[in-house]
């Protein structure tokens, strides 16, 4: 029999096919939520993570920015390193008056292991995280520097959707207002906060 110019045992043949494709698709995917590897209960769930930053002049136009976060008990976030088919790891980008001169750098503790879920050896933080970021200003005393952090929290089996956070670092004061407080001059301080 033939309909539509095939015929009907071809049409058939290739339904069955497409539904036996799906029928794979599908329990595949329903065994890697089940070892936890997407993890689709943890995405519901996203631990209360914020970042705090601060910057520290060096010499002329340079700069250290830092970030620091606490990381609640039972989660971890992944460290500065790309990994090709890996996890996201943490990042920095920049906007306003600054531009990397260094790469981003972790000052705290990074517990390396195999992760089988990536079939790669991660590198995690727990805990309080802090990171350093080597900049230089196009301006000698910068009015705005934005730092957006990208990172993404997991625990055991199971990860929350990527995150973001704008900081912006204003103008230190002392820069802008110099001999108005002694508090504020470079002598007493050369470090302002977020």
């Amino acid at each position: 029999m033939y309909i539509f110019g095939t015929s009907y045992r071809l049409k058939s043949k290739a339904i069955a096919l497409l539904f036996s494709f799906l029928g794979i698709i599908a329990a595949t995917t329903t065994r890697i939520c089940a070892q936890g590897t997407i993890g689709m209960d943890a995405m519901q769930e996203t631990p209360q993570i914020e970042w705090r930053g601060a910057v520290v002049a060096q010499e002329g136009n340079i700069y250290h920015l830092e970030f620091t976060c606490s990381v609640p008990a039972g989660w971890h976030i992944y460290d500065v390193k790309e990994y090709n088919n890996g996890p996201i790891s943490t990042s920095v980008k920049l906007e306003g008056e600054a531009k990397a001169i260094g790469a981003l750098t972790l000052t705290s503790n990074v517990k390396e292991e195999y992760d089988s879920a990536f079939g790669m050896v991660i590198g995690t933080c727990e805990g309080t995280v802090s990171m350093l970021l080597k900049v230089e200003s196009n301006a000698a005393a910068p009015k705005q520097i934005k730092a957006i952090i990208e990172w993404q929290a997991c625990r055991e089996g199971a990860c929350s959707a990527p995150e973001e956070q704008e900081i912006n670092f204003g103008a230190p004061f002392w820069r802008q207002y110099s001999g108005v407080l002694w508090l504020f001059s470079p002598l007493a301080s050369s470090r302002w906060y977020q």
